[in-house]
């Protein structure tokens, strides 16, 4: 079945192509989901949202480029959307950032050498503002400008939400002994 048939198919309301989106694409809005949150109970809850607003969506969606980036970017948004319902608050800040440590490029080479449960822990371990922005930007690709109108928050809010989960990333790197290039013995 061609894209265009699925969703055509999809739009008036035909269970075995409705499965079909499904079983395409689960796995990565499972993926996406439970990067946005910190226990898989809420990420099957985002996820469910998700596949509900995909099935919604799409009866009223009149042209779909890529079906995979348009199922990407409703997952994205609900896992927001979540967050914003849990009354997620990010601290605006001054902007000051002249005693910061950020994490260095060494810091993110090192990233590529662990494993990628141990990076989904500290991830999911963040609060829910610095995980989020992090997953914007560095997983998502927004930039600081696009993540303060998701978010309704400043550009500075942004970088510094970016900036303490960097931080935090980094202190997890120092306590499992990642020094430079090498992972200590």
């Amino acid at each position: 079945m061609t894209t265009k048939t699925l969703i055509k198919k999809c739009q008036a309301g035909d269970p075995k192509a409705q499965k079909k989106l499904y079983d395409l694409y689960s796995g990565m809005v499972m993926f996406i989901c439970s990067r946005y949150t910190n226990d898989s109970e809420s990420a099957k809850d985002i996820f469910q949202e998700a596949f509900i607003r995909i099935f919604e969506s799409i009866v009223n969606t009149k042209k779909i480029d890529s079906l995979k980036n348009w199922v990407y970017t409703i997952a994205v948004r609900t896992s927001i959307d979540a967050l914003r319902k849990k009354k997620l608050t990010l601290a605006e800040h001054n902007g000051d950032y002249d005693n910061v440590n950020t994490l260095t490029d060494d810091h993110l080479d090192i990233l590529d050498k662990l494993e990628y449960q141990e990076i989904m822990d500290v991830v999911r371990n963040m609060p829910d503002g610095y995980r989020l922005v992090f997953n914007l930007y560095l997983v998502e690709g927004y930039s600081h400008r696009e993540i303060g109108e998701l978010l309704d928050i400043s550009e500075s809010t942004s970088r510094s939400q970016l900036t303490r989960s960097k931080q935090l990333l980094k202190k997890y790197l120092e306590e499992i002994g990642v020094r430079g290039y090498e992972k200590a013995v």
